[in-house]
């Protein structure tokens, strides 16, 4: 007798998160998110807003470009951080769980001329209400916890731009 675990493992698939619109990034389309502003986060970093600070960090230098890879995990409990992070998740993916209380963020990041990055690709782990599950790459993401100089920057051209 043989059982098959295809469809359970499809019925798995399909209850987890994913985004609302499936979209392939490549560097030019990430580079084409922040200058857009797709994530609308340009209001949130011109309001200064605390920044999320890292609960844990590893991270490992040396790679082959100087460049270091890591994981870190943020907790985001109140504040417009935390209200900021549920509307860019709720923009951007679907089947979530209930975004109440305390959230915590795990992603991957490189850096490189210190500067920090989501790699394109990698997914991300979001607990809440003792609940973890999978993200997959949205560069939003990344850009809410590390974007802080790119929107300063579009923000600079932007106002170079009208004048």
């Amino acid at each position: 007798m043989r059982i098959s675990l295809l469809p359970p493992l499809l019925l798995l698939a399909a209850c987890s998160p994913s985004l609302r619109q499936a979209e392939s990034f490549t560097p030019k389309r990430v580079n084409e998110v922040v200058f857009d502003d797709t994530c609308r986060l340009q209001g949130y970093f011109d309001g200064n807003p605390s920044l999320p600070r890292p609960q844990t960090e590893t991270s490992v230098s040396g790679s082959r470009d100087g460049a270091t890879v890591g994981r870190v995990t943020f907790n985001i409990a109140q504040g417009g951080g935390r209200s900021a992070l549920r509307r860019l998740l709720a923009r951007h993916y679907r089947r979530l769980p209930p975004l109440q209380g305390e959230m915590r963020v795990t992603v991957r990041f490189y850096a490189s001329g210190g500067s920090r990055q989501m790699p394109i690709g990698a997914g991300s782990q979001l607990e809440v209400g003792g609940k973890e599950v999978s993200l997959p790459y949205h560069p939003c993401l990344g850009f809410f916890f590390f974007g802080q100089e790119h929107y300063a920057m579009r923000r600079r051209l932007l106002s170079q731009s009208s004048l």
